[in-house]
């Protein structure tokens, strides 16, 4: 329906392939809905879908996973609106969109993650921007315990405006189709981290040694709560998870480091982790809850950068 909004459920599998590549319109809401015992996968081939009802939006319901698959690069699958403010895409607990690359995935609604999980993986490049540049809202946005956003290292998150997490994990995780170099997972924009975690996936085996992940944010960072959570190598300095911001990092007492120690629970004194590089550093420091480690806040080559040392 173009002139009523209504409600499209989908049960069970299903599959959106505009032909040609070109466009859908739908003017009623869409829910993709599975089952408990019987959870569903529907996809998304490339092509665009545009929300042309200002009351609509676009739902992925309890026990469906979504998967935007882009088969080659260049290629867009894209979910957009013709009548801002009205419209979301919300991923609800226990379900799933998951964008799949080495193409690119567009939305210019804005994602709302309500305990489920949106996940980047295989080179994927998303592009959000319906927070719009110029409106100061959340491109994407996670609020709940159980909301997940996971990125695989090589697949990049542009936000044209920013992103929230007051809740949930944010889960770089290791590619092993990549160079040790190249494990980085890279988020575009503004970082707004009120709650959760940032938790990375275990170190893996490249070239004869383990090979920790990195999370890359180009754009300023507002951290006033949540845990940052890096796995380093007790037994070897500088073996560890690493967080670099290009831009300003704003921290305050409430935020909290709290390391993940691997091979062993008790560093040695003196053994150091650099842990976190920003072109700048404002606030206070986050508090340091493991007695274990000193906390150092020092400048290095015109850059702030954070460490962890064994006390």
């Amino acid at each position: 329906s173009t002139n009523h909004v209504s409600n499209v459920d989908i049960l069970g599998t299903g599959k959106i392939a505009p032909v040609n590549e070109s466009t859908v319109y739908l003017g009623s809401t869409l829910s993709f809905i599975g089952a408990e015992t019987a959870p569903t996968e529907s996809t998304l081939a490339a092509g665009e879908i545009v929300m042309i009802n200002a009351a609509t939006n676009f739902i992925i319901g309890p026990y469906s996973m979504l998967t935007a698959r882009t088969a080659t690069q260049g290629k867009i699958i894209g979910i957009n609106f013709a009548q801002r403010n009205a419209q979301s895409i919300m991923i609800k607990p226990n379900s799933a969109l998951w964008c799949i690359g080495p193409g690119q995935y567009e939305s210019n609604l804005p994602i709302l993650n309500q305990g489920g999980r949106f996940s980047l993986s295989q080179m994927v490049r998303a592009n959000l921007s319906g927070g719009g540049a110029g409106l100061d809202e959340f491109d994407y946005e996670q609020n709940n315990t159980n909301s997940e956003f996971h990125i695989e290292n090589g697949s990049v998150l542009n936000l044209s405006n920013k992103m929230s997490m007051a809740d949930g994990s944010l889960y770089p995780k290791m590619n092993p189709n990549l160079s040790a170099q190249s494990q980085i997972a890279t988020i575009n924009g503004k970082f707004v981290f009120t709650g959760g975690t940032i938790i990375f996936s275990s170190p893996i085996n490249l070239g004869g040694s383990l090979v920790y992940g990195e999370l890359k944010i180009n754009g300023n960072v507002e951290w006033t709560g949540g845990t940052y959570k890096p796995s380093i190598d007790i037994v070897t300095p500088g073996k560890n998870n690493k967080w670099e911001i290009d831009g300003k990092i704003t921290s305050a007492v409430a935020c909290v480091v709290e390391p993940n120690p691997l091979n062993g629970t008790m560093p040695a004194t003196g053994n150091a982790w650099h842990i976190l590089t920003a072109t700048e550093t404002a606030g206070q420091d986050p508090s340091m809850l493991d007695n274990k480690y000193k906390f150092i806040s020092s400048n290095v080559d015109n850059e702030r950068r954070w460490s962890l040392e064994g006390k």
